[in-house]
């Protein structure tokens, strides 16, 4: 830490200056505390752990005046001769440095050159599951096939998608004891030909979407039926648009469903890739409006004789747009860099976040390390002919996708994107952004853990063995605390 006599404040949102390893004066501001006190030290003390302090030594906000100065008679000034054992003497650089916040057009744009967590601030995943649900040989309810999501419930229980054999939701008690199925195999009221995607609404009731009954049916947690209605889209789609007809697969607070088209070829030969829209369906209407456009992945489309059908193979590590919906908003990424932007009602764009990545160009080394990955899970020889076959025959994208393919919204608002992975990776890295759009920090997941809830202080998802056997878990997410971080300094 320099030396120097001059003191030293400063008010930016989430750093701030103290110099001073001797009894520390603390002012506390409108928006944000000040500290300042002659000394020989500087650093750099986290918003959170500032506000603990602020909160310990029972300060309020002081009243300011019409002139913009504080009101003397609520100004509060401690000194605190202990107080350099809360503080470490970093080199966390101020928040101006880190994230730069303009308006272009009157949109909010917000990118990080670094996350904005210390190094004691990051949050993990346990270890070990809390509770896992699911068994390779035993009764029904514990097999799971194909799990298409999990969440819990208020009271701790645990809710399951699962999608066909048979299609039904599946709810557990806190210790993940079976409680009820509802729904099942069939068309009648209540029953699903496929069900593709469930949500637990706000109201506590399980809305379901059949994907080839093209039907939303609401379901109570005690398993009784509600309703059930076709989705009949107004305007009615074209016969082309039914061979790609949407697929829903989020839901916003409201209720109103998020899709996409099924398929996402282009129309012309050669190497392209399709545009699409997101789209909205708001089910009270049955009518939809355009989220936003996208970009899907490329692809290279040939065409062998006049008359023939296309063949399509997909160019390996295209990038191809993503979305999640989140109360009244959504969330898209084009996956060429990385950049989200967040758009509202009528597609208007509210706000444009995103941070340092390090996604270039794909070179010769990153194709042989990924024939080598391919060749290796050969059982054989022939197939290890047919997979030199493949690779000879593939095309492959020029750039990297900017990150990996996956969006969720946790229960406090904040953005958590997957990183680019192998396919057989051990870890799954995630970079979270908070509600602002400033990039907190990443999150290593185990990669064998399909996550498809975030809660406050749990994970839930879904977990494939080397058997392809699915369990679903719960994780513990660890956010260390000020105290437990001041521990640690005092230790």
């Amino acid at each position: 830490c320099p030396d120097s006599a001059e003191p030293i404040t400063a008010s930016m949102p989430h750093a701030h200056f103290v110099r001073g390893l001797t009894p520390v004066t603390v002012l506390v501001e409108e928006a944000s505390y000040r500290w300042a006190a002659p000394g020989n030290g500087l650093s750099a003390v986290p918003a959170a752990r500032e506000a603990f302090v602020g909160l310990w030594l029972g300060l309020e906000r002081p009243n300011h005046t019409e002139a913009g100065h504080l009101d003397m008679a609520t100004r509060q000034s401690l000194t605190v001769s202990w107080l350099i054992l809360l503080l470490g003497c970093g080199e966390r650089p101020p928040r101006s440095e880190a994230v730069a916040i303009t308006d272009s057009a009157g949109i909010e744009v917000v990118y990080s050159r670094r996350p904005r967590w210390a190094s004691d601030e990051v949050w993990a995943i346990g270890e070990v599951p809390e509770r896992s649900i699911g068994v390779v040989a035993g009764p029904e309810p514990y097999q799971f096939y194909r799990v298409g999501h999990a969440g819990l419930l208020p009271g701790g229980g645990v809710w399951v998608v699962h999608s066909f054999r048979p299609p039904e939701f599946r709810i557990y008690d806190g210790s993940g004891e079976f409680v009820r199925s509802i729904g099942g195999e069939g068309e009648g009221p209540g029953e699903f030909r496929g069900l593709s995607e469930g949500w637990l609404a706000k109201d506590g009731t399980l809305v379901a979407y059949d994907a080839n009954l093209d039907r939303i049916s609401r379901f109570s947690l005690d398993g009784h039926l509600i309703d059930s209605r076709p989705v009949e889209i107004s305007p009615p789609l074209t016969l082309e648009d039914r061979v790609s007809r949407p697929r829903w697969f989020d839901r916003f607070g409201d209720g109103s469903l998020l899709g996409q088209p099924s398929d996402q070829l282009p129309e012309r030969t050669g190497r392209a890739r399709a545009e699409f829209a997101f789209t909205r369906l708001a089910l009270g209407t049955l009518t939809y409006d355009t989220v936003s456009l996208a970009l899907g992945p490329e692809w290279i489309v040939t065409v062998r004789d006049e008359g023939s059908l296309p063949e399509v193979s997909l160019v390996e590590f295209t990038s191809m747009s993503i979305a999640v919906a989140y109360d009244s908003t959504a969330f898209v990424s084009d996956n060429r860099d990385f950049w989200v932007e967040e758009v509202g009602p009528g597609g208007r764009v509210l706000r444009r976040f995103g941070r340092a990545s390090e996604a270039g160009p794909v070179t010769r080394q990153d194709l042989e390390d990924y024939g080598t990955e391919r060749l290796a899970s050969a059982q054989d020889e022939n197939q290890r002919r047919l997979i030199e076959q493949r690779l000879r025959d593939m095309a492959f994208a020029d750039s990297w996708p900017a990150h990996g393919t996956r969006m969720l919204i946790d229960a406090e608002g904040n953005l958590w994107v997957s990183l680019r992975s192998s396919t057989h990776s051990d870890v799954l890295i995630w970079s979270v952004f908070d509600s602002r759009g400033v990039w907190l920090g990443d999150v290593p997941t185990p990669g064998q853990l399909r996550i498809t809830e975030i809660h406050s202080h749990a994970v839930v998802g879904v977990w494939r063995d080397d058997l392809d056997v699915q369990t679903v878990r719960v994780y513990e997410l660890r956010k260390p605390s000020v105290r437990e971080r001041i521990g640690e300094q005092e230790s």
